[in-house]
């Protein structure tokens, strides 16, 4: 989904010292005003939930990076900045961050060194990087050969990630306008609740062991200027450790890049439930996207149907049920499942 951008023309040059009538020769004027409404509560939730923006803004005649703009905590609270930038035409993409660092917070502002392949350059350059060869990517570690997955993310517990973008901002002599970004988050978590393991063979709680290893998979590590996930993105393998561990139950959290209904139709994220032991799925990996859409409220109204209905939700609750007879049950929000398989493995 693109952001849709407003940028407001003014008709007069309101800067201190240039009141004259002929205002062509005053200095520019320009305000980049920040917000974050795609949210569930459909309100300004900014300031609560960012901490760090960066804004990099690409000359439209060269195509190239001109300038990178840091948004410290103050203006952020704020909600706008008057950057001084030279009079021209102006693409700003711009990224933020949950942690007060969006670079050390797991990501990697990045430029494709290689046009199709995964080779790239972990750093955005003025005056080199392209519109086109930019990328914002979570950092990430390599795995072993024959894993599920390519890579996994380098910060474990990586920050949220948001995005806004405006293009066509001309800056010229005379001018006052304000261009608004209203931020999409990026990041969602999906709330794993996983019943029954009393049914399973024993273990014990509080060794740091799982009786389940429970993860997603998705190629989805990367995105363009656009907020298009990047062709050539790599298969991550979200893995983070069990939140919560008993006897009977387990709870993990699995934060996801990007779910994008129409990408991920044909590069699913997977939700892997495995043996520890041999390694073998419990049960066939669930279409993550697939499984969520089925997911209903108490009315029986289907819940997340629309990009932006998936992009404002923050968290997907599912629940996997082992049985007694080691038959498994799946449901999202409380709504079961009726196309998952249903045997558990037994070996």
């Amino acid at each position: 989904m693109f952001k849709r951008i407003v940028i407001l023309s003014l008709l007069a040059c309101t800067m201190a010292g240039c009141i004259k009538e002929d205002q062509s020769d005053c200095e520019p004027k320009l305000r980049f005003q920040f917000s974050y409404t795609y949210n569930n509560q459909r309100q300004d939730q900014l300031a609560v939930q960012v901490q760090d923006i960066r804004i990099y803004l690409f000359d439209q005649t060269t195509n190239k990076l001109a300038n990178i703009i840091r948004v410290d905590q103050a203006d952020i609270v704020l909600g706008w900045i008057e950057p001084d930038i030279p009079a021209g035409v102006y693409t700003a993409v711009a990224w933020a961050g949950s942690g007060t660092d969006l670079l050390q917070g797991g990501y990697v502002a990045a430029e494709m060194s290689n046009a199709g392949t995964h080779t790239y350059i972990p750093q955005a350059r003025v005056g080199v990087t392209t519109l086109d060869n930019f990328r914002m990517m979570l950092g990430s570690e390599p795995l072993p050969n024959g894993s599920i997955g390519q890579v996994t993310p380098q910060t474990a517990q990586f920050d949220h990630l948001f995005f806004a973008m405006a293009s066509g901002i001309e800056v010229a002599m005379g001018t006052s306008r304000t261009v608004d970004f209203d931020f999409l988050k990026n990041t969602s978590t999906l709330k794993v609740h996983i019943t029954g393991l009393e049914y399973l063979p024993p273990f014990t709680p509080g060794t740091g062991a799982a009786p389940l290893n429970v993860f997603a998979v998705g190629k989805n590590e990367r995105y363009g200027w656009n907020n298009a996930i990047c062709g050539n993105a790599r298969q991550m393998r979200y893995e983070p450790p069990y939140k919560t561990l008993t006897a009977t139950a387990m709870d993990v959290d699995i934060k996801v890049q990007r779910l994008d209904i129409a990408y991920l139709a044909s590069n699913p994220v997977l939700l892997f439930l495995q043996s520890p032991a041999t390694g073998q799925d419990m049960i066939l990996p669930l279409d993550v996207i697939g499984t969520i859409r089925q997911a209903r409220n108490a009315q029986g109204n289907l819940l997340w149907q629309t990009q932006e209905e998936i992009d404002c939700e923050d968290e997907f609750p599912i629940e996997i049920s082992i049985l007694h007879d080691l038959r498994i049950k799946v449901t999202v929000n409380g709504f079961e499942i009726a196309d998952t398989t249903p045997d558990i493995g037994r070996n």
